[in-house]
């Protein structure tokens, strides 16, 4: 679970009250839900053929560490739906059986990736390891001490920990604006963006080869259920759109074309896209405005985050300003295009975050 505690929310306060809830729909972009994710599926069983059922199937983003827990049914399948296109390590672990880890999972926009996974019973075996010295560092990696592999490791762990922590103060800063505004939204918008998002989930159920009721079974829900879920998330997505572009707006950012052309190849990679003919296809379709609206939207919630004092568990402080999407932090104003602050993460795995209005709000 992700730790983090965001012990005062500068500003933020002030701005929720000044802001003036009063949009005039014409001027914003209206919502076109475009397939964008993707679907990891698959079953898994023993040495022997046999479905395990139960066994816990961790997927997690080797670039982003958005990460979904799902668990087998009596068949041994499992489905993971809407998921950011990239590079997926897919852990399965269960009592029992030794944990197996398929790393390099590549999704891409649209597809159903199917993994077969097997696991061998667990035994207990006394394994002779290397020493940990440079011939290892030498052997294991590309460094030639261990003392660079050592520091290396602790690099990689520590930028992994610093996005989780960063996603998990967005959160909590996006629930408080949510929970701090009542925002007045067209119906039409709302319906069509049910409509759109509820077609994209039944696309991928397609591909995947299940049908609702399978899900819904699976997912332990009923029709009901499912639906007033997917309502809350439309509503409150297009209630983070409009105050986040008010923000934008108040703050008179811009995109320049450097963050632009980073946008566009950013957005090419992770759909798996030569960039060239990516960057054609969203001109030849008129998506560079809702390119350019995704930019801004992600420097406004940046700025609302990086105003909150976010503090691990031990009570240290963790710098989010220049903040990279590797999880590396740079200078502020060489960052391109704040990307980590607007990747999804699973609604249903609530964050360890506290947050507290700031006793300033000036």
């Amino acid at each position: 679970m992700r730790s983090a505690l965001i012990s005062s929310f500068a500003k933020l306060t002030g701005w929720v009250s000044c802001l003036v809830i009063v949009f005039a729909i014409a001027s914003i972009s209206n919502a076109q839900t475009q397939i964008t994710t993707g679907t990891i599926q698959g079953t898994v069983s023993d040495a022997n053929g046999a479905a395990v059922p139960g066994a816990s199937v961790e997927v997690k983003n080797t670039e982003t560490n958005f990460l979904r827990t799902v668990t087998t049914d009596d068949e041994g399948r499992f489905t993971v739906l809407q998921l950011p296109p990239g590079k997926y390590t897919v852990t399965v672990s269960k009592s029992g059986f030794a944990t197996l880890i398929a790393e390099n999972a590549e999704l891409t926009v649209g597809r159903a990736l199917n993994l077969p996974l097997t696991v061998k019973v667990s035994q207990v075996q006394e394994q002779d390891l290397p020493e940990l010295d440079d011939e290892f560092a030498q052997m294991a990696s590309e460094f030639d001490t261990t003392e660079e592999l050592v520091a290396d490791v602790r690099e990689r762990l520590g930028r992994g920990k610093r996005l989780e922590q960063a996603a998990a103060a967005r959160d909590a800063v996006l629930e408080r604006l949510l929970d701090n505004v009542e925002v007045p939204l067209p119906e039409t918008m709302v319906t069509d963006e049910l409509n759109a998002r509820r077609q994209n989930i039944e696309q991928q159920l397609m591909m995947a080869g299940i049908t609702m009721e399978k899900y819904l079974e699976d997912e332990k829900q009923t029709q009901e259920e499912f639906e007033a879920e997917l309502e809350r998330r439309v509503r409150d997505a297009v209630t983070a759109q409009f105050l986040l572009d008010e923000i934008a707006k108040q703050k008179e950012f811009g995109v320049d074309q450097s963050e632009l052309s980073e946008h566009l190849m950013r957005r090419a990679q992770q759909s798996g896209q030569d960039p060239q003919e990516f960057a054609n296809h969203m001109f030849e379709h008129n998506h560079i405005p809702d390119m350019v609206q995704e930019i801004l939207r992600g420097k406004a919630l940046a700025t609302v985050v990086e105003s909150a004092t976010v503090k691990d568990a031990s009570g240290n402080v963790v710098e989010l300003a220049g903040l990279r999407p590797d999880g590396s932090i740079g200078n502020p104003d060489d960052v391109v295009g704040p990307d980590w602050v607007m990747e999804p993460v699973d609604d249903d795995e609530p964050a360890d975050v506290v947050v507290e209005p700031a006793d300033d709000q000036s």
